[in-house]
C-alpha cells in the first residue's frame, strides 16, 4: 500500500570538527511530526541533529512509490 501523503526530511549533522554532513529522506506519513520522529529514530545516538520537514505533492509521492510508514534515503 503506498502512502497518500509523504515528506521530504532533510538533516544537517555537525560532525566532531564542524562540519556538516547533509542526507535527505523520503517519509510517507500523515504529518510533519511523524516525518521527523521517524528520521530522529535513525539517528538517536547524534545528540547534534537539525532536521528540516517539507510536504510532497501528492503526484510527486506516487511517483516515488513510498510505501505507507517507509522512510527511504533520497539521493
Amino acid at each position: 500500500m503506498f502512502a497518500d501523503e509523504g515528506f521530504v526530511v532533510l538533516i544537517q549533522i555537525m560532525i566532531g570538527n564542524g562540519s556538516p554532513r547533509r542526507e535527505a529522506y523520503v517519509v510517507g506519513c500523515s504529518t510533519e511530526d511523524e516525518a521527523s520522529e521517524a528520521v530522529r529514530r535513525l539517528y538517536a545516538n547524534e545528540p547534534n541533529v537539525g532536521i528540516t520537514v517539507s510536504p510532497l505533492a501528492s503526484g510527486d509521492l506516487r511517483g516515488l512509490k513510498v510505501a505507507f510508514e517507509e522512510v527511504r534515503l533520497w539521493r
